[in-house]
């Protein structure tokens, strides 16, 4: 579940982090497929559709309602 909080500020780190932006990496069991086709069934802003990586694994970029960048990869 994303949720928004009211007057809540997320704190912008990307700058202070080597080698990405993403807040969260959730482990997925599989194909992030399904869940792309959820979250665009939601109306979640996708900040980078399903694509394969030059690393070989499959997967998409989403901000949630507080501004928080959630990866979605095969582990």
């Amino acid at each position: 579940m994303l949720q928004q909080l009211a007057g809540y500020r997320k704190p912008d780190l990307s700058e202070k982090r080597q080698g990405g932006v993403w807040d969260v990496l959730p482990e997925n069991g599989g194909s992030p497929g399904p869940l792309s086709g959820a979250f665009n069934a939601r109306n979640v802003r996708i900040v980078e559709t399903l694509r394969v990586q030059p690393y070989g694994d499959t997967e998409f970029v989403v901000e949630d309602p507080n501004g928080y960048v959630l990866v979605f990869s095969e582990l």
